[in-house]
């Protein structure tokens, strides 16, 4: 083959996975993975609420498996245990665990404060009875500092004393 023929064949076979590709988004989505990608951006935006964010989208024609792994990307930094892994590679086992893991972990940074760059947010809920019961979570600093002037040092001398 011809230098000419190996580009064509290159260019044709990237041709044809461009097809595929726009194929697949444009058919609809089953309504089990729907219904899997409804429950997936609920719980992503139940844990950005705490951070005062919204949790993204699933992307048109974007699986639930991709879209679990794009929402933990942006939520991973806050686990130590697999801040640095790269889970596009991971089973579906192994996506579970380290899905649990940087949930967990995310609610307790954003319940603690201890994310310098959150700000406090307020988070309502209702229970089971129909109460709204409010919780604040991010850094208290966040608001309370505006009104904080810095610290005065000052020295009492009393009459007949020696400094």
């Amino acid at each position: 083959m011809t230098e000419i023929e190996l580009e064509n064949a290159h260019l044709r076979r990237r041709l044809a996975d461009l097809e595929a590709r726009v194929a697949a988004l444009r058919t609809p989505l089953e309504s089990d993975a729907l219904a899997e990608l409804a429950q997936l951006q609920s719980r992503a935006d139940a844990v950005a609420a705490k951070f005062g964010e919204v949790a993204p989208s699933p992307m048109r024609g974007e699986r639930p498996d991709a879209f679990r792994v794009r929402v933990l990307r942006g939520l991973q930094r806050h686990s130590p245990t697999f801040a640095d892994f790269d889970l596009a590679r991971a089973d579906a086992a192994l996506l579970n665990v380290a899905e649990r893991e940087i949930y967990q972990a995310a609610e307790r940074v954003a319940s603690s404060g201890t994310d310098a760059a959150a700000p406090l947010v307020k988070v309502e809920e209702t229970d089971g009875a129909g109460r709204r019961i409010t919780h604040y979570f991010g850094d208290p600093l966040a608001w309370m500092s505006p009104f904080m002037s810095g610290g005065q040092v000052c020295r009492v001398i009393r009459p007949g004393l020696k400094p």
